[in-house]
């Protein structure tokens, strides 16, 4: 549906995040959750990837915005676009196997 509309209105799961900034889908974030959905609207607005909303009116006003055109969200999507050149899709990967080597490391030290 994201895809659909050309923006995300979203709690901020981690998840959602993620294929948001992978779709380069404007994410809008309504009253996060104390934990990690609070963690996640941080550091994606503290970044200027996500608007926080706390309001209807603001739902509102953004609505409008993005039914004049795209250029209500531009920002975003050019600080997605930005972003998405410093994250390293095989990070996850490389920490498993640097795991496993610093495993088998230990356990030959350990022999």
């Amino acid at each position: 549906m994201s895809e659909a509309v050309g923006a995300g209105h979203t709690k901020a799961g981690g998840l959602t995040c993620f294929e948001a900034l992978a779709k380069k889908l404007p994410l809008f974030i309504y009253r996060p959750l104390p934990g990690h959905e609070e963690g996640n609207s941080d550091f994606l607005i503290s970044r200027k990837l996500a608007v926080r909303i706390n309001t209807e009116e603001e739902i509102d006003g953004w609505m409008r915005k993005l039914l004049e055109g795209p250029q209500g969200a531009a920002f975003l999507i050019q600080n997605m676009t930005q972003f998405r050149q410093t994250m390293d899709p095989l990070a996850t990967a490389k920490s498993v196997l640097n795991f496993i080597e610093v495993k088998r490391e230990n356990e030959c030290f350990l022999s």
